[in-house]
């Protein structure tokens, strides 16, 4: 994901952080969409349930947006979100 995706996804991020629900959820669906597909194409045969990591993801992007917590994207590498706290 690069250029106006990677912008619009900062956005959305953003407006999580600041109480947006509607952006939150949005954040949700699509780092789901992305964590999953890159997982499947890393793990054609692995063993790895794509599922549980994509769970996993959005445990720590949840977790992450609580109080105390902040995420944030990490440019220029759009398919890594940096967790901070």
């Amino acid at each position: 994901m690069v250029g106006k995706d990677e912008d619009e996804l900062t956005r959305l991020m953003r407006a999580a952080i600041a109480g947006n629900e509607r952006a939150y959820g949005e954040v949700l669906h699509r780092a789901a969409g992305l964590v999953c597909g890159y997982v499947r194409r890393r793990t054609m045969q692995g063993g790895i349930d794509p599922e549980d990591v994509v769970q996993e993801t959005l445990l720590a992007i949840h977790l992450s947006a609580t109080p105390g917590g902040a995420i944030r994207p990490s440019r220029p590498g759009s398919t890594r979100l940096r967790v901070t706290s």
